[in-house]
């Protein structure tokens, strides 16, 4: 029996409740937690007992969400700073312990800069109604054992983790990702969960480093828009090409294979067609678009639009809305109709770019060091009959 061992180690180290038996307040009636972050422990303590996931944990972008580790939202902080707007609404989002204890200036600095963490997830059980972000859309309680997904007796012998059903849900991810499938989700469309493409089952895994081997685990690698693996799967070209007079005619289906309209997340995000005519010598002859991809093939590019001017703050908490929207939809495909004008084409090199920020707006958070500006999702090559 575990029971003995971490009974005891969990409480004092993961919540430290049984040395402060007075720090229990509530804030908003949907937050039970101690009086000081000190109290909480921090992903290495849970990382002790379950080794493969923090390590998965610890190379996901929840490990990485807050200003200090990310330089796209250490930028935007920055940006914001600078001009004196709150960045409290972001750490409800990017740095949830930070927003629970936003005036706290000592104590465990680490976890407060630990991003998305498993102290923050699993001590959420259940949604707070109404239209809310961040931490505010949850009923969390910092001073219960952890919540989770597992029904499974070992689990309760571990350390007495409590089935939470919101873990079964999308409303488990919906408080900060509210631009994807959740959206979908609530509208009655796909029934497919976040968990299942973002959290994918491992058969035959140990949960625990100690525990048993389990008939299927969840991973903790959370990979979205930042993973070259998943967004290879997200979506695909086909085409065909033929010669009509002094022209040559491309037809293009792009496809998307996800639940959600793609781009998601991060409203500023892109995708785009980069389509080059090869003639018989393999030399460029022709190409959608030379600089802009967005203003020189609109019909290639898929995203959210913004006013240029706003574009720096559409993810503060909502308050830009777009003024089109042309992202790949869910499960659709989108047929595109390209007129070359030149016969001299023999194939066309047709390749999808996923981006994560346009250069309008990283020239003026003035974002620096190399991070990915730029991955290529699929790559094609369409011959002319």
């Amino acid at each position: 029996m575990r029971k003995s061992t971490f009974a005891l180690f969990f409480p004092i180290l993961f919540f430290a409740c049984i040395l402060l038996p007075s720090s229990v307040c509530a804030e908003k009636s949907a937050v039970v937690k101690p009086q000081k972050s000190i109290a909480l422990g921090t992903p290495e303590t849970c990382g002790a007992c379950h080794t493969r996931i923090l390590q998965e944990w610890s190379g996901a972008m929840h490990a990485k969400a807050d200003p200090e580790k990310d330089p796209i939202v250490g930028a935007y902080y920055k940006y914001f700073s600078e001009k004196k707007i709150d960045t409290g609404k972001c750490d409800k989002c990017h740095a949830p312990i930070r927003a629970l204890y936003p005036v706290e200036t000592k104590g465990n600095m680490e976890l407060k800069k630990a991003g998305v963490n498993c102290i923050f997830c699993h001590s959420i059980y259940g949604k707070n109604p109404g239209e809310k972000h961040g931490i505010d859309f949850y009923k969390l309680d910092l001073l219960k054992s952890p919540a989770g997904a597992s029904k499974n007796k070992e689990k309760e012998e571990a350390h007495n983790a409590e089935f939470v059903g919101i873990f079964k849900h999308v409303d488990i991810c919906a408080g900060c990702h509210q631009g994807g499938e959740t959206d979908y989700y609530a509208k009655g469309k796909p029934k497919t969960l976040c968990q299942q493409c973002h959290m994918p089952t491992k058969k035959n895994m140990k949960l625990a480093d100690d525990g048993p081997v389990r008939e299927k685990v969840y991973r903790h690698l959370f990979e979205g828009g930042h993973s070259e693996t998943l967004l290879n799967l997200a979506a695909s070209v086909e085409g065909g090409a033929r010669k009509e007079n002094d022209k040559t005619i491309l037809n293009l289906s792009v496809e998307n294979f996800a639940v959600h309209d793609i781009p998601a997340g991060f409203p500023l995000r892109a995708i785009y067609l980069k389509v080059v005519g090869l003639d018989k010598n393999q030399k460029p002859v022709w190409s959608n678009y030379e600089k802009d991809p967005k203003t020189e093939d609109p019909s290639g590019y898929f995203a959210l639009h913004f006013q240029e001017e706003d574009e720096p703050y559409v993810h503060y908490v909502k308050d830009v809305k777009p003024i089109k929207d042309t992202r790949l939809k869910a499960s659709a495909i989108e047929e595109l109709t390209y007129e070359v004008p030149s016969d001299k084409v023999e194939t066309f090199q047709v390749r999808l770019y996923y981006r994560l920020l346009p250069k309008s707006v990283i020239q003026k958070l003035e974002i620096e060091g190399e991070f990915p500006r730029e991955t290529l999702m699929f790559e094609a090559t369409v011959y002319v009959n």
